[in-house]
């Protein structure tokens, strides 16, 4: 099983899936789904940009295993952090938590907080 493979059995079995039922969400057969996960096929960029939108995972991760790290994401927001300027923030960085996106009033108390443990340190 490839990285790729067992991410996605992962998040599927995580989700209570059958191959059955997520090839029917992603609308793909039911074999590509396992031959993904036991590495016999590798899907398109399509593909698996949708299969990364439903179990809200990046790409890369999902593709790669790689993921950004915290510290880089949040010195890259400190340069950008305007909080009158919250909505284009929410645009560029696509702020979520448990999958959801924030409000913008959320997001002012997140950047106020990153800001706040930032003077700390």
């Amino acid at each position: 099983m490839t990285g790729f493979g067992k991410r996605l059995r992962d998040l599927r079995v995580g989700k209570k899936l059958t191959q059955k039922q997520l090839a029917k969400i992603i609308k793909i057969s039911e074999s590509a789904v396992g031959m993904y996960e036991r590495g016999e096929r590798e899907p398109s960029f399509e593909i698996t940009g949708k299969i990364a939108e439903y179990f809200e995972v990046s790409v890369d991760w999902l593709s790669y295993g790689k993921t950004v790290e915290f510290k880089d994401s949040i010195e890259e927001l400190n340069h950008d952090i305007d909080l009158h300027n919250i909505s284009d923030i929410l645009n560029k960085y696509n702020l979520k938590v448990d999958g959801k996106q924030l409000t913008e009033e959320e997001a002012k108390g997140f950047l106020s907080f990153v800001r706040a443990n930032r003077s700390l340190n």
